[in-house]
């Protein structure tokens, strides 16, 4: 595989920096960072790694929707390329798509070069049930992996891929023998964790601005959800200070 992760590492936010230090140290994590701290890049920068150690890798990414492993998908290949991408969801893709675990088994095992397989929880079983070693494991908006309909298949797939990393900005802990995000055995132990103020600070977010708009008359509960959506859209395109 192509890649050139040495020219990547300079353009890398700090604490973009410090996850790629930690995931160097750990085979196992839990990330929890809010929206716009650079998750992806934090993914694929990792993978760039893992495909340069090892240039025959399997690498797993789970998404909670189509569209959000199409999109994934697309930012791995402004990044990585010469590697063999496989979609397995019921969407439609420019890429192999394979929805049969055997079928998956079949391509892997006979097909040469690095994988990188893009699935959503709906369909993460799968990847457990073609009985494949995964070399690394990424779980995007890993709140979603606690839901009791995916948990058992996140833990299978936890169990078979050598490392295994876990990023959500709103984890969901549980205290009681439910599924929950502290699970270290499964999810990786809590190690890194970005704090917003400190995003505002390196300059990767803004600080939130707050803008007052006064709206005559009372609002009637009947119908407020619909006047909330055209005082909002009046205040977008008319307000002088909506830049």
């Amino acid at each position: 595989t192509s890649i050139d992760l040495n020219s990547m590492i300079p353009f890398l936010r700090p604490q973009q920096k410090e996850y790629m230090f930690l995931s160097g140290q750990h085979d196992r994590m839990l990330t929890i960072a809010p929206t716009s701290a650079g998750k992806s890049i934090m993914i694929i920068a990792d993978a760039m790694r893992q495909l340069q150690n090892n240039p025959n890798s399997i690498i797993v990414v789970v998404a909670p929707k189509i569209l959000l492993c199409q999109q994934l998908s697309n930012e791995f290949e402004k990044f990585i390329s010469n590697t063999n991408i496989i979609h397995m969801h019921s969407g439609d893709t420019e890429h192999t798509r394979i929805n049969d675990f055997l079928e998956l088994a079949y391509y892997l095992e006979t097909t040469p070069g690095s994988k990188v397989i893009f699935t959503t929880y709906h369909s993460l079983h799968k990847i457990h049930q073609a009985e494949i070693t995964v070399d690394v494991t990424y779980l995007d908006e890993a709140h979603n992996a606690v839901n009791r309909r995916f948990f058992d298949a996140v833990k299978d797939v936890s169990k078979l891929s050598k490392r295994f990393y876990s990023m959500t900005a709103t984890p969901k802990f549980s205290q009681t023998s439910r599924p929950g995000n502290n699970d270290a055995e499964v999810f990786g132990s809590k190690i890194f964790s970005v704090k917003a103020p400190d995003l505002i600070q390196n300059g990767s977010i803004l600080a939130p601005k707050t803008s007052v708009v006064q709206v005559a008359g009372a609002r009637e509960k009947e119908n407020a959800a619909e006047r909330d959506f055209y005082t909002l859209c009046d205040s977008i395109l008319n307000e002088e200070d909506m830049n």
